[in-house]
């Protein structure tokens, strides 16, 4: 298939004998023949080709998504790899980490082989997040040096806390060893035991625990500290952090070159806790939507590079876990398809001058952000030379563009509590092409 854009936007390294072609900054057309950049230039022809045009039109190598599970094993009633791959790929996510919160927990070699091999074939790339723990039980640490050798890309302990600082110590030690990523969403257990909501009048006035703030960064300074004290190799990635207060944590610890690196749900960045009113399941995330300030500041952190991903957080639900009361119902919603676009929807509280640095540093956050955490950067440069990386994106911010969609997106994903399918965001995405598939507007 060849697709034509016409005056698009570039975002990330062009091959270099394209480069001249379309200077930093600038508009350009871009020819794509089965999955390969072909030809930059002004005023190209390609008879034949899909022609799209925008007002705003944008371009990106495919997205990866450090955060989502697809529900296999043990949760196929939720999500199967088909269904999450087609809907992270309608999303633009062309390659995702899958979390080891599966039945049974991913925590053997001879599992991340099995999942490894159940994945191949998919329209998108899937890659592994091992347990850090055994049974995520935030005691024993899993056999990491194993899992590596079996195709884990990163140890992750899911939601799970790490109650105990001398676990942790020795996950830092031990994790440190396998080069890979240790992921962690920071919470200490005793502090969110159960919490529903963030801690609030809102709380208060709705008659559910209240989640505080202190509980996130109490175990981010926990972790900060053993960091400091080990001074070593491992690298700890707090997987999704909530409040303002975390962020300016994450920042000063960057400062202080402390090996580190910290991501935010797309949720969080556009939803807040008054979303929750009328006791919407499908807004119960983990860790809870906050206040105002709490997204203005994780916005900030965007912007400025403190959080270098940005993740869906894809945990789908079924309707005996979400179409429940509040309290009863499990934490998470089904938002890989619509997260890219609830990310940039958060631009368009900005001036027009950052909402342009917006869009650039969302595109950073879900594409050189976790390339880098993963160790695959420099191999998808090398991809991209050769004018193929794992696929591409197309879209409009929508910011000067006037009127949202108006037409619903085909729902792909079985999970039950997609919170923002309906929603008129500003952006579009036109075109999505994938290592094994490719979808345009008609299927987005």
């Amino acid at each position: 298939m060849k697709i034509l854009l016409q005056q698009a936007r570039y975002h990330g390294p062009l091959p270099a004998h394209l480069r001249s072609k379309a200077p930093k900054g600038e508009r350009a057309d871009f020819l794509i023949e089965e999955g390969v950049l072909t030809k930059v230039g002004s005023g190209l022809k390609a008879p034949g080709a899909l022609v799209i045009q925008s007002k705003d039109l944008h371009l990106s190598r495919g997205l990866t998504d450090l955060y989502a599970d697809f529900g296999t094993p043990g949760y196929e009633n939720r999500e199967t790899l088909e269904s999450g791959s087609l809907a992270a790929l309608a999303g633009g996510f062309t390659r995702v980490l899958l979390q080891p919160d599966t039945r049974p927990v991913l925590q053997s070699g001879g599992e991340v082989t099995a999942l490894r091999l159940q994945a191949q074939g998919l329209p998108v790339e899937v890659r592994i997040a091992a347990a850090l723990t055994e049974g995520l039980s935030g005691e024993a640490c899993s056999d990491m040096l194993d899992l590596k050798h079996h195709g884990a890309a990163a140890f992750s302990n899911a939601n799970k806390a790490i109650p105990d600082a001398g676990t942790m110590l020795r996950l830092l030690q031990y994790g440190g060893m396998t080069g890979l990523p240790l992921m962690v969403v920071p919470c200490e257990s005793s502090l969110g035991r159960g919490a529903q909501v963030h801690e609030s009048m809102h709380s208060v006035q709705w008659g559910l625990t209240g989640w505080p703030v202190v509980a996130e960064t109490m175990a981010i300074d926990r972790d900060l500290a053993l960091m400091g004290y080990l001074n070593g190799p491992a690298h700890l990635h707090f997987s999704k952090i909530s409040s303002a207060e975390s962020v300016d944590r994450v920042r000063q610890a960057l400062a202080r070159g402390i090996r580190l690196s910290c991501g935010v749900a797309a949720h969080h960045l556009v939803s807040t806790q008054e979303d929750i009113e009328g006791f919407r399941t499908d807004f119960k995330v983990y860790p809870p939507l906050r206040s105002f300030a709490d997204r203005a500041a994780l916005v900030e952190g965007v912007l400025d590079g403190t959080i270098s991903v940005i993740c869906s957080d894809h945990q789908p639900g079924d309707s005996e876990s979400k179409d429940v009361e509040f309290p009863a119902a499990a934490f998470g919603q089904a938002g890989i398809q619509h997260a890219f676009l609830a990310a940039l929807e958060a631009g368009s509280l900005l001036d027009a001058r950052r909402r342009t640095r917006w869009v650039s540093r969302v595109v950073h956050a879900l594409t050189e952000g976790p390339e880098r955490i993963l160790g695959i950067h420099e191999q998808v440069l090398d991809s991209m030379e050769k004018g193929q990386p794992n696929g591409w994106v197309v879209f409009d911010p929508g910011y000067t563009s006037g009127a949202a969609a108006s037409k619903a997106a085909p729902r792909y994903s079985q999970g039950v509590a997609q919170a923002y399918h309906n929603t008129p965001f500003k952006g579009t995405l036109l075109a999505v092409v994938g290592p094994g598939r490719t979808m345009v507007a008609s299927e987005l």
